[in-house]
Parts: C-alpha cells; structure tokens; sequence
C-alpha cells in the first residue's frame, strides 16, 4: 500500500502533474487509512483498542477480511464494532470475548498477552456476572448477533466475569463511568464457600477510572460479592475452550501466558532459582476506582489458592463506601443473646457498644469467617495471596482490611472511616495443615524448658511498710489504737496488699529493757525485738479508721504485744511485713532453649511466628487450632543463647487459650473470658465469687466467642505478689510463706502468660497436669532451672510426642497487616445514622475503640500506626493521646488506662512514669546517664557492691546503722547510731 503523499508533493493528488494510477494509487490509500481511522486496529500490532459505550455499540461479531491490501489487514468487525469510538461495543462483555478471541494464535506457543485496552464511555454498564447455568457456547459461524444469554455462556461455574490475558480496562470518568452486577449471591449463603464476583482477574491487567454500585433492584446484603477477586486457572482455560468453540479456533492453540495470567508476577518454586528474579509477569492493579453500596458489597477477595506465582494484586485509590441498610445482617446485644434488630430504628436507637454484624457459629480457618458470617469488608486476602495498597479509603465496612490463612496486606497512606474494624488479621501459614513453615524456619529442636526461679528468701527482700504509731493496746480485746487515722487503702492498697486476718501485725520495740528479747539481770544478753499479734477476722473498718483488731491471747506465739511494758511500747512505729519479687525479668520468666543444627540456613525465630511441630505427618499430629483450643502459640520473645551456634531462648504466649468465666480462678488484667455471650477482659489481678461488670470489661464484639484471643505480653514474668506475713519469727527470711505449696503464689505463677504457654504447649504434646505442675514448680537456684525432656527421668508426652526426646519445631509465619500512617475516623460506630457526630447518642467505650483499631485473631498479627479522631496516635505497642499527653499500654489502654485508672502504668513499663531514651538489651538492661527523679522511690532495690556513695565528714552519702551489740564496743567508726539507740547506750 502507497504511503499518503502531502499536498505539494510530486505524485499527491494536489500535483497536476500527477498521472492517473498515480491518483488512484493515493484515492486508495485514503481509503484504507479512513476505515482504519474508523474501525482502530487488529492483531499484529503491539496494542489494541476496542470501545464500549451502552447507548450506541453493537455487540455484532463479522468474520473475514474487509481490505487484505491493508498493513495489517482490515477485518469486517473493525468496520461492524468495537474497534472505535463511533462504532463501539455495547457490552463489557463482548469487548472481553473480543480481546481473548485476539490473543489466541494458530501454533504453540504464540498466544498475545497483556495487548488490549478497552476503553468504556460514560454511563451505567450492566455486568452479567452470573454463573453461565445451563447456557452452553455454540459457534458463532461467520456473523452473530449474540444476547445476553449468549453472553452469559462464557462465564464460568461461579459468579464474576473474566478479565483474560491481562486485558487493561479505562473508564472515561471516574464517576460517571459506572458498573453494577446483575447477580449476587444470597446472603444466607456459605461465606466461606459461596462467594461471587463482578470481574475476575489475571495477571497484569489493569481497571481504572469506574464506580461500582450495587445491582438494581436488589435490596439484600450484598456481602457475599466483591467487585475483584483473582481467576483460577481451570476456569480461565474454560473460558479460552469456549471463545475457541464459538469462533472456529483450534483448542490445540490454547494456552495460558504464565508467567502472567494466573502465575502472577514470576515463578515462586520453594527453592531460588535464576528465573525468579523476572518482570515477565506483572500482578493485577486496580486504580483509582469507587465502590458505593448500601448494601455491603465488598471491594477485593483474593485467594491465594486460586493462582501460583507471587500471588499478589496492587491497588491505588481504590475508596471503598459500604454501608449496610439490610438489617437482617445487624446484631443487637440484649437480655445475654444477640439478635437481628427489629428494625431500623431500633439499630438507630441501640447502643453502639451493643451492636455488630451479625455472625455465628464455628470459625472456618482458611477464610477466617463463621458459619453465619455477614460482615462486608473493603480488602481481604487469604491462603497467602498478597495486597498492596496506596491511598485506599474504606468507609462503613465490617471490616475494612482483613488477612486469614497467611494472606498479607501492606497499606499506606489511608483511611478506615465508620463501620466497625479497620484492621482484622486471622490466622497463619499452614492453618488447617500440617505444614507452611518457610525452610529458614524449620529444623529446630526444643531442648529445655527455663523455669522461673523462686523469690529470694536471703531477708533483703522483705519490705515493711509502717501503718501508724501506737496510741494504746488493750490486750483484753485486741484493740491496738493508733495515734492518727489509718486507711489500707491510702496505705498501701495502691501496692496490692491489704490488711487481713491471719497475718501477724508488728509493734517496732526499740528497748532492750522489755518484750521477748529482754534478759532479766543480764543487759548485755538483751536485745531489742519487735512484737506481734495475729490479726483479727476483720481487723480494721473505715467507721473506726484508728483501730486495729488483733486476737487477744496469752498463747505468745500469736500475740506477745504485752511482752513490751505498756508505756514502752505507745508511739512506736506499727507496721506489716511483705516479701517482695525483686527477681529480675529473666528470673520470672519460663522460657524454650531450642537449638538449629544447621545454623547457617536458619534464623532466629522471628517474633509473633507461630511455634508448630517439626516432621508431621497429617493435621490431627500439628499443633493447629482446626484440631481445637490450647493449639496456638506465638513467639513473644527470642533472644541468641550464646551456648551453642543456632541456639536461642524463646518465650512463648498462647493465641487460643481463652475460656468461659469460671467463679474463684485466678485472673490477670487482659485475660479474655466468654460470660452470657460477650467477650470480656479482666481489669485486675485478682480472682472473683462471681462475675461483675465492674471489674471486667466488655471487648471484641466482632467475635462469636473468646476462641482465638491471645493472652497479653504484659503478664509474661509478672512479679509476684505476696500479701502475706505467716511468720511470729522477727528474723524470719521468707516470712512462713512456702512458695511451693502457697496457693496464692500458685495461682499466679500458673496464670501468667509465659508459664500458660509452656503448660499449654506441654499439654497439648502430650504430657499429663500433673506431670506439667511438677516440672514447672518454681526453682530455687540458677543450676536447677533447666529441665531435659529427653531425660531418662522425665516423663514422657502421650499425644503428638509420645518418646522422651527433644521437641521437634518450626515456626510459621503469621497472616499480616502493615499499616503506615492509617487513619482511624470513628471506626467501630457503624453505619452514618450512628456514626456521624450528632448521631453518636452512646459513646463507644475506650476498650471498643481500641478493639476496633485492630484484632490480632488465631496467631494473625496486625502492625499498624495512626491517629483517629480523637487524637490518639496508635503506634505499634503503645497508644498516646494527645489530648492528655499520656502514654498508655495498648494491651491495657481500654481497660482503664486511657481513663486514668491508677491500677495501669502511665507507660507500658512497671514503672508509674519512664522516659527512656536508650534501648533495653536482652537482659532487660540498660545505662542512663543524668536522671532526674521528681517522684517516689519505692520497692525493695538492690544496690551492687561499693555502688552507692559512701558518706564521710566532708561528703554526703550512704551510712549503715549499727547494732545495739555494735555500738556497745565503741569501736566501728564505719556505722552510724540513732538517738534511740544512742538512749539505750546511756543506760549501759
């Protein structure tokens, strides 16, 4: 074909001189280059072009050539539809077939990829996405004018159409370009298994600039459709089957372009290889999109299982408005049961603390939802498929960005806005299998269990705290009158301890001339030795704020207070006893040794992995939550042993370990429970007769029941809390307290974290209770905390391990969410009608709005920062606000920290207020310089030798009291005297 002359050239039409073939050869090159301006471009060129506009397209197919003189050749549909914007298609659907029809080239290997755009006009485009039923593709012959029917027959056995071969499709106007589905599923469906799609998509295409709403007339929960979803591989070669049937292609020239179209982004074999490291293929990525429904409709539900490769999608500014106006998926809280709201008004009229979607019954672990299960989302991924996101915008969902079954999602720069939780992550690698370890992993064996040591029972740990100063005794009823006002509470109620019958009282004596140390005739032999009393059953009563009752007695093992002459013994100090946990934090923890013997290809365990059993051979043999609770748990801690190459000690805390309330167990602050169809948290240390809501506290409502929530770090290694003082003895060292047997000490040793995850993990191998409690009694030295499972006298696990050997393990990797610069804008307040400001008739409590920040479910870790609306900035394990300039713990932020409830720490420390500008190291320890202390110092320090300033004549420092015995050779110019002591002197 002749190439178009201009005007004023030599041979153009405008030339006079031109001959006459020389005219006709130029009239038909106009020609052809106009019908080629009309009817776009075929194959054989790098990119096609079809259109598709509503209003004016046809979805008319016309084989043969219309111009075979044409480079490349033009075809009769050019001319027909669908390849300009004059003569478009009418449907999406046909300018789908149209692009798949393309790709398909005669040979092998030869099929086109990632070479159609389809640009859609303005207006609303109806998307058949129903499955194709009984309508079964024929062949199209030479012209075919196909119906909607005909369409339909091409899509597959589920719901949603397919966007092959990496089809790009453009939007004229983000708003006004719209797509709504003509199917969905019913929402009484399976959402496990029963879910639909709008479009299905491959590898490497692209959708840009559109609307979604919801289908017309249907006036259901749509939360069982999504507008993308990934396209398995058999359906999509289904689809090619059928284009190849209904244009006369040979089947034998089908074939998927992969890496590309399900093999998303390169190959991803278990081991590297050279062709990993390619850009052939390209994921899935969807831009500047809208989705606005009433109904629930949900934006992106991508599994992992249905593609290879990578397994990823991206997406950009894709807002996702979901709100839910059917209030057949609304749960109200009410009378212990939950139940669908009777109608809209009264959703509008509940408290929001007692409304969510409406779920129920047993979890499926794979896609992280219930049985009943009606909670929309923005963004899910699930069995390890993976979602980036840039500047996406979720407003009303259930849930706005959720992982399961080791799916990850990395979210920048957006917003969660209304609805209930922005960020869900449930689940791991390997859930439901009994694999899913990366190899790095893998290959671990645990070879000791590091318990706990004992408290120190050597007399420097044993504080005193005064109570008051003695008024008068009356030893015929016990009533000790202090000289002022005394309350427990104010005392040292804000400690822990309290004031309570059967632990002994004390009287300082500071004369050696009375009580049970005087010798009668012999001075040097006396000694001064304080007295004490057993306390009463109910020994003080704030209408008598300065009495004390004691058991009036003249046994003296009980009380000897009349061994000290009356007139001695007024207005000397009172006080009570304690032993204190001065143990450091690694001497209170229960920790695995566990060791790699190929340390070069393995790592240290990462944190919040899932610990699982090494070499198993079927699920019921792994530890994995399918199999029931006590089945998970996570890396809390992990630190290089440096014993051996490949050694490291780990902390383990359990993900599944929860219960129902049950009256007189022991409870630490955080613990979840189920009571009357809640989910609570425990706001003390304490255990309780029975169950109020004035000390638990209401949390995860999007939760059936309390399966799948993890116990707190900040009961891993708690100090001890002894409140008690058993012992008559002055010199007592562990104040009759047997740290063995004692069953407050117990309770709490076995109620913390770290101790709840060795047991558990020790259960649920096989070993027995009391085999657990056994091994797991606090040490009393350093040389014995180490226990060999593997040794001859260990008993050995009947369960998943049945030998006495090392413990097989490896770790998998949790299901994810990493969110920066997340913003939170009334997240957990549900639809408009409630949520808006002037709407908000209830407040959502503090512990709701942390729990609808982000749920941690089944081992799934949610890493995350931002700000909502208040001003709290949530980052990573604390949360501040600014409105206060407080710090809180975000395991307890809710529990009373964000009100300012002094039972919680200002920072997630056991201090009252820290300001740490250094790192602690493993030993949790590290060097200040320069500190200022405005406050009090309390507790029982250790200081290490020649540590603290000595005093002197000329510099202020630390002095030590010498003894009566001491002072009475006159000889220790190192020791300081006291007036008393200097009174008792005077008398020698």
């Amino acid at each position: 074909m002749a190439a178009i002359l201009l005007p004023g050239e030599t041979g153009s039409i405008s030339d006079i001189n031109v001959t006459q073939a020389g005219f006709r050869e130029q009239i038909a090159a106009i020609a052809v280059a106009a019908r080629r301006l009309a009817g776009g471009t075929d194959q054989g060129v790098s990119t096609t072009l079809l259109y598709v506009d509503p209003e004016i397209g046809s979805d008319d197919w016309q084989a043969g050539i219309a111009d075979a003189s044409a480079v490349p050749p033009l075809t009769n549909q050019q001319i027909t539809s669908g390849y300009s914007k004059a003569t478009p298609f009418k449907t999406l659907q046909r300018a789908l077939i149209e692009a798949a029809r393309l790709s398909i080239i005669s040979g092998a290997s030869n099929d086109l990829y990632d070479r159609v755009v389809i640009r859609v006009s303005p207006g609303e485009h109806i998307i058949d996405n129903a499955v194709a039923g009984s309508e079964v593709v024929s062949s199209w012959g030479t012209s075919f004018s196909p119906t909607t029917e005909d369409l339909r027959a091409f899509n597959g056995t589920s719901i949603g159409v397919i966007l092959p071969r990496g089809v790009s499709i453009v939007g004229e106007d983000l708003r006004k370009s719209v797509i709504r589905p003509t199917t969905v599923p019913a929402s009484n469906l399976n959402p496990s298994t029963d879910r639909g799609a709008i479009f299905k998509a491959t590898g490497g295409s692209f959708f840009f600039n559109f609307t979604f709403k919801d289908a017309t007339g249907i006036t259901t929960s749509h939360h069982l459709l999504s507008a993308f979803e990934f396209c398995g591989e058999a359906e999509l070669i289904a689809y090619y089957t059928k284009i190849a049937t209904a244009f006369g292609l040979n089947s034998s020239d089908i074939e998927l372009i992969n890496p590309g179209e399900t093999q998303i982004t390169t190959v991803y074999p278990d081991n590297a290889i050279p062709d990993v490291d390619s850009t052939k293929g390209s994921s899935p990525y969807i831009f500047n999109c809208s989705l606005r429904s009433d109904y629930g409709m949900c934006g992106m539900f991508l599994d992992g299982d249905k593609v290879t490769g990578f397994k990823s999608m991206v997406v950009a500014q894709f807002t996702n408005v979901s709100l839910q106006k059917d209030m057949n998926a609304w749960e109200i809280y009410g009378g212990g049961q939950w139940n669908v709201p009777a109608s809209y008004a009264a959703y509008i009229a509940s408290d929001i603390n007692d409304v969510r979607y409406r779920i129920g019954g047993n979890i499926n672990h794979e896609t992280g939802c219930y049985e009943v299960d009606y909670r929309s989302f923005g963004f899910k991924c699930i069995n390890n498929a993976i979602l980036q996101e840039v500047s996406c915008f979720v407003i009303g969902d259930a849930v706005h960005h959720w992982t399961a079954s080791g799916g990850e999602c990395t979210i920048t720069n957006s917003n969660s806005n209304f609805g209930l939780t922005a960020l869900f992550s449930s689940g791991f690698r390997g859930i439901g299998t009994d694999g899913g370890a990366f190899d790095q992993d893998q290959g671990f064996q645990a070879k000791r269990i590091r318990r706990a040591l004992k408290l120190k029972t050597d007399g420097t740990n044993i504080r005193q705290i005064t109570v008051g100063t003695v008024e008068s005794y009356n030893s015929t009823t016990g009533v000790l009158t202090l000289n002022t006002a005394f309350d427990p509470e104010v005392t040292f109620g804000r400690f822990g301890y309290s004031l309570k019958g059967g632990d002994y009282i004390w009287i300082e004596n500071r004369s050696r001339d009375t009580g049970p140390g005087f010798v009668p005739g012999d001075k040097d032999a006396s000694r001064a030795v304080n007295v004490r009393a057993v306390l009463a059953e109910d020994p003080w009563s704030p209408a008598e704020p300065n009495i004390i009752r004691v058991i009036p007695t003249n046994d003296l093992a009980i009380n000897n207070f009349t061994t000290v002459d009356s007139e001695v013994i007024t207005d000397n100090r009172v006080f009570v006893r304690r032993l204190v946990d001065t143990r450091t934090p690694e001497e209170r923890k229960y920790s695995i040794n566990i060791e790699n013997s190929t340390p070069l290809t393995t790592r240290r365990p990462v944190g919040n992995y899932i610990l699982r059993l090494g070499n198993r051979s079927g699920t019921s043999s792994q530890l994995d939550p399918t199999n029931g609770s006590n089945q998970v748990y996570i890396v809390s801690e992990s630190v290089v042993n440096n014993a051996s190459p490949g050694a490291f000690n780990i902390v383990i805390r359990p993900g599944d370990a929860a219960g129902r309330f049950t009256a007189n167990e022991f409870y630490r602050v955080g613990t979840p429970v189920l009571n009357a169809n809640r989910v609570f948290r425990s706001k003390r240390n304490d255990s309780f007769e029975s169950f109020s809501g004035d000390v638990w506290e209401e949390t995860l409502p999007m939760l059936v029941n309390e399966r799948g929530v993890e116990l707190l770090r900040i009961s891993i290694g708690p100090e001890l809390l002894i409140d008690k003082d058993l012992s008559n003895d002055p010199e007592s060292l562990d104040l009759g307290v047997d740290q063995t047997t004692d069953s407050d000490i117990l309770e709490q040793v076995r109620s913390a974290t770290d101790y709840l995850g060795i047991s558990g993990l020790m259960e649920a191998i096989g070993y027995n209770i009391i085999s657990i409690e056994n091994i797991l009694q606090l040490q009393d030295s350093e040389e014995t905390r180490e226990w060999d499972p593997s040794a001859g006298s260990s008993p050995a696990p009947g369960g998943k391990l049945t030998a006495r050997e090392f413990w097989p393990i490896e770790f998998n990797r949790p299901s994810l969410i990493r969110a920066f610069g997340q913003a939170y804008e009334w997240a957990g307040q549900g639809n408009y009608s409630k949520a808006m400001p002037k709407y908000q008739v209830t407040v959502l409590s503090d512990q709701h709005k942390v729990d609808y920040f982000a749920v941690n479910h089944f081992g799934g870790r949610v890493y995350n920062t931002g700000f909502n609306e208040d001003g709290l900035i949530v980052q990573g394990d604390t949360i501040t606000d600014l409105g206060t300039n407080t710090i809180v713990s975000a395991e307890t932020a809710g529990l009373g920290a964000l009100g300012g409830d002094p039972d919680f720490p200002a920072t997630p420390t056991s201090f009252d207020t820290l300001n740490v500008n250094v790192e602690f190291n493993s030993l949790q320890e590290a060097t200040f310089n320069n500190i200022t202390i405005n406050g009090t110092i309390e507790g029982a320090p250790i200081f290490a030798p020649n540590f603290l300033p000595e005093a002197s004549e000329t510099v202020a420092g630390i002095i030590e009291l010498a003894t009566a015995a001491e002072a009475a050779l006159f000889n220790d110019i190192d020791k300081a005297i006291t007036p008393a002591l200097l009174g008792d002197l005077r008398s020698i």
